[in-house]
C-alpha cells in the first residue's frame, strides 16, 4: 500500500477567542431571541427551507439539527442556494476590521489543514473518505502547477494554512506563492471566499470558503465529504476529486477564468 508523503514538522495549533471577531450588528440576541424562539414560526430546516427568493412578511425561526452519525456529510444541504444571504450576514457580523480587503487581481487559494488532523498512514486511508486527515503536501503542489499549466504560470497563489512558515516550504518556495497576511480564521475564510478556485484540504474551513463566495474547488479523492455548489455546472463538476492534475474537468478552467473575467481581471490562457 503507498505511503503518504508527509509534511516534515508537526502542525501549529492555533488558539482562537471568536467573540473578539464578531459584533451583535442586526444579529437576534437576548430578549429578542427568548420571544422569537418561544412564539414565532417555525421550519425545519432538513424539509420545509423556503426557496433563496423568500422574504417572510413576519418573523420565522429556521431549525437546524445535528446528526448523531454523518453529520458532515449532509449539512450543506439544507443551505445550498443561500449563500449570498449567508455570506451578507457573516460580513455585518464581522468586526470591520477583520473583514479582508478586495483583492486587486486573480489568485488561487490554497488551504492546508494541520491543527488537529493527523497524519495518514497511506494514501487510501485518505481515499476511503476518513475525516480530518492531512493531505500530503505534493498534492497541492501538483494541482497548482495543473491549473497555472492552462491558466497562465504566473497566476498568484495565496496559502492559508495553520502550518509555520517552515512546515509549508514545498507550496512557499514556489513562484507568485505566498501565505496570507491575516492573522484571525475569519479573515482566512473570507478571503478565501474571494478566490478563483480553491485548492481544498479536507476539513470544513474550505467548504465553507467555497459556499460563501462560491468558488470551485479542486479536492483530494476521498475527502470532497460534502457538495457546497448544488448541481454541476454547464456540465461540469466544479467540486471535482482529482488525485492528478490530468484529472482537472476542462470546463472547470473556462470556469475558473470567466470568473476572472467577471471580477476585472485577466488570465493568460
Amino acid at each position: 500500500m503507498a505511503q503518504a508523503a508527509h509534511w516534515s514538522l508537526p502542525a501549529a495549533r492555533t488558539r482562537q477567542a471568536y467573540y473578539r471577531l464578531f459584533r451583535t450588528g442586526r444579529q437576534v440576541g437576548r430578549l429578542r431571541r427568548l420571544r422569537l424562539l418561544a412564539s414565532a414560526p417555525r421550519l425545519a430546516a432538513e424539509t420545509e427551507l423556503p426557496p433563496p427568493d423568500f422574504s417572510p412578511e413576519h418573523e420565522t425561526v429556521v431549525v437546524f439539527r445535528n446528526l448523531v452519525s454523518g453529520n458532515e456529510r449532509t449539512y450543506f444541504c439544507e443551505i445550498v442556494g443561500h449563500s449570498e444571504i449567508v455570506r451578507k450576514s457573516l460580513i455585518d457580523m464581522t468586526r470591520p476590521k477583520y473583514r479582508p480587503a478586495l483583492p486587486t487581481h486573480p489568485h488561487i487559494a490554497i488551504h492546508v489543514r494541520g491543527g488537529d488532523f493527523s497524519q495518514p498512514s497511506s494514501l487510501e486511508e485518505i481515499k476511503s473518505g476518513r475525516h480530518n486527515l492531512q493531505i500530503p503536501a505534493d498534492w497541492y503542489v501538483k494541482m497548482l502547477k495543473g491549473l497555472r499549466k492552462r491558466l497562465g504560470d504566473t497566476l498568484p497563489a495565496i496559502v492559508y494554512s495553520d502550518f509555520a512558515d517552515e512546515e509549508l516550504v514545498p507550496l512557499l518556495s514556489l513562484l507568485h506563492v505566498k501565505r496570507s497576511p491575516y492573522r484571525e480564521a475569519i479573515s482566512d475564510m473570507l478571503a478565501m471566499s474571494q478566490a478563483n478556485a480553491i485548492i481544498s484540504s479536507g476539513s470544513g474551513f474550505s467548504r465553507w470558503a467555497s459556499y460563501l463566495g462560491q468558488v470551485p474547488r479542486l479536492c483530494f479523492p476521498g475527502q470532497r465529504t460534502v457538495r457546497t455548489l448544488g448541481p454541476v455546472v454547464d456540465g461540469t463538476d466544479m467540486e471535482p476529486e482529482c488525485e492528478v492534475a490530468g484529472e482537472i474537468p476542462e470546463g472547470f478552467y473556462s470556469h475558473v477564468l470567466s470568473r476572472a473575467l467577471v471580477a476585472g481581471g485577466a488570465l493568460r490562457v
